[in-house]
């Protein structure tokens, strides 16, 4: 029953793009580097053990045939190295994994801050570093958040040898290459301008989709695969969470809602079983 819900879920585009059977719930990673959500004062730095323990959970709950997407960024502080040592930990984990990773943002451990640079230079090493981090690499995203303005973020975009570069990439490598943007103002300008053509994937936060539904419909005509990150911050009328994913899970046009939840992670992937075959868009 979940094949069959998925196979209705997901865009025939990301689907073919990423070698099929790509499951509609990934695992983000933030958390596993620094408090997430942003100032929890709750929040408890994970052990190894507990990271194992969630990511072998994640994958166990999953049909055997899909692929699973992990969503990382070296600006994560830790996130991605502890990411990369599960995985080569596990290489038949390794196997059904869609792993995707973002430069632009960096955490510097001296400063106790994180640095953004958008330049051909940091692009060069930021990928040469994932390339060496990680067993495998699928997806290569500029990571445009809100630690920079919404026009610096527009500015990167426009930046045509930042973008041919990362083509390069992607032909030279074989890899999927996409932009993850945190701005609402950022993606329509975008969108408007013809800068996203030629990537592959988008990322943008569940709120933006929320306020601007027509959004979907513009980066689908352009042939973009869709991934939510954030499913529920910044939910109106206290949604109940889960009812939240399973309704952006129904939107045309959405391949992956990511979960940074810690302590819900069951809950969460079973929303698709919840999904009746009667909801679920053809």
């Amino acid at each position: 029953r979940q094949m069959c819900i998925r196979d209705s879920l997901r865009s025939i585009y990301m689907s073919t793009l990423l070698g099929g059977n790509l499951f509609p719930i990934g695992i983000g990673t933030t958390w596993f580097g620094f408090p997430w959500p942003p100032n929890n004062p709750n929040y408890v730095y994970p052990t190894d053990e507990e990271l194992e323990t969630y990511l072998l959970q994640a994958f166990e709950l999953v049909p055997k045939n899909s692929k699973v997407l992990l969503d990382t960024a070296e600006g994560y502080r830790t996130a991605d190295q502890r990411l990369s040592n599960f995985l080569q930990k596990h290489p038949e984990i390794c196997s059904r994994s869609i792993v995707a990773t973002k430069w632009g943002e960096s955490f510097d451990p001296k400063e106790n801050k994180v640095v953004c640079s958008f330049s051909p230079e940091q692009l060069k090493a930021s990928f040469e570093r994932s390339l060496k981090l990680f067993p495998k690499l699928n997806i290569f995203y500029t990571h445009l958040t809100s630690q920079i303005t919404k026009e610096d973020a527009l500015k990167v975009l426009k930046d045509v040898e930042i973008k041919n570069k990362l083509l390069e990439l992607k032909k030279s490598h074989d890899i999927h290459v996409g932009v993850s943007i945190s701005n609402d103002w950022a993606v329509e300008n975008a969108l408007e301008l013809g800068l996203l053509e030629g990537y592959d994937v988008i990322q943008i936060p569940a709120w933006i989709v929320r306020k601007h539904p027509s959004i979907l419909e513009k980066i689908k005509k352009i042939g973009l695969g869709v991934v939510l990150n954030s499913p529920v911050r910044h939910l109106e009328n206290k949604e109940d969470p889960l009812n939240a994913i399973g309704n952006l899970l129904l939107l045309p046009g959405i391949d992956v809602v990511l979960t940074g939840s810690r302590n819900h992670l069951k809950d969460t992937i079973n929303v698709i079983n919840s999904l009746s075959l009667s909801q679920v868009r053809s």
